[in-house]
């Protein structure tokens, strides 16, 4: 899709607007509506005046296309990811985290007070031992991100949920970089991978394929839901999201639950795109998805070879940071 730059146009190819829906006419017009209807902001927190019908309208239509029994919404997935662990798991529980999950699974993780531990990158022999390992603690999370966001690697969930119910774990999947468009339906990598009745609680985003405001959430079994309205701290203590963007996300969930065109058209966008780009004789990594690294292997000629997209009318993402960031 196209964004204004200094003046042009230019075709951005480096945002997390998967679907492109964030521009398209109903979105906005639904985030006009809402915003007229209901103001820019409830100024509370959810359980004191911060809660209206279209928070719960929005709540249960997530629910709904995941095929979940209720949802929760946050002010991102960051604050998501951050009050799931701390508001479910003992010390006298366990956490099994694969290495590269994002910056927020991670945090989450370390504010609570659990047993963790870390297996190595979709690695189904080291997470085995970790799950043996942990066999003596009383609950064991296994917590993943679906598709990851640096590479485009996407989890191997068959494996995982195998190896959840042959140690009595329970599976967590952070799906911001899959839901709206990986699957038949857009409902992400459990969806893809046939496993959406063995994974426990789904973590996604709304600021991504989802109209790509803000806004995250998690679904998942009644009883968590209602557990986390009572003890996860960053819904307790954040103001609730702003009606124009509930507006927004709940038209997005429209036109993807009315049909499956628009989730199906991704599919063909990234197999054209990382078909020529091999063709042009690239190295593209990552499991067919949209997140397509273009490796040049040195950290100056990507920022060189960025500034060059660029100046002929495209909006290329070039990361290459001599610093650890994750």
């Amino acid at each position: 899709y196209y964004i204004s730059f200094f003046f042009a146009d230019i075709l951005n190819f480096c945002a997390n607007n998967y679907l492109g829906l964030s521009s398209h006419p109903e979105v906005i017009r639904a985030g006009h509506d809402a915003l007229e209807k209901y103001g820019a902001g409830l100024s509370s927190v959810r359980f004191i005046c911060g809660t209206q019908n279209i928070h719960k309208d929005l709540e249960e239509k997530i629910a709904r296309f995941h095929q979940r029994e209720d949802a929760i919404l946050y002010i991102s997935c960051f604050d998501a990811n951050a009050g799931i662990f701390e508001a479910l798991l003992t010390p006298e529980d366990a956490v099994l985290s694969d290495e590269l999950n994002h910056a927020s699974i991670i945090d989450g993780i370390r504010l609570c007070k659990a047993n963790k531990y870390r297996y190595k990158h979709m690695d189904m022999q080291d997470l085995e031992v970790k799950l043996q390992e942990a066999q003596k603690c009383r609950l064991r999370m296994v917590a993943t991100d679906g598709a990851f966001s640096m590479d485009g690697d996407i989890a191997p969930l068959k494996e995982i949920c195998g190896l959840a119910q042959k140690y009595n774990a329970f599976v967590f999947v952070d799906e911001c970089h899959a839901t709206g468009f990986l699957g038949p339906n857009g409902r992400g990598t459990d969806e893809l991978l046939g496993v959406m009745d063995q994974v426990t609680i789904i973590n996604s985003t709304l600021g991504k394929a989802l109209g790509g405001a803000a806004g995250g959430y998690t679904t998942g079994p009644k009883a968590l839901v209602n557990l986390l309205r009572q003890r996860s701290r960053p819904y307790l203590f954040s103001n609730s999201l702003p009606p124009a963007v509930v507006g927004c996300a709940s038209k997005a969930l429209d036109l993807l639950m009315e049909s499956n065109a628009i989730a199906q058209s991704m599919a063909a966008k990234t197999s054209q795109f990382r078909s020529k780009m091999a063709a042009a004789g690239f190295t593209i990594s990552g499991n067919n998805h949209p997140i397509c690294p273009v490796m040049l292997g040195d950290a100056r000629l990507a920022s060189v070879m960025a500034d060059e997209i660029l100046k002929r009318g495209k909006c290329s993402g070039e990361i290459g940071s001599s610093y650890c960031i994750i």
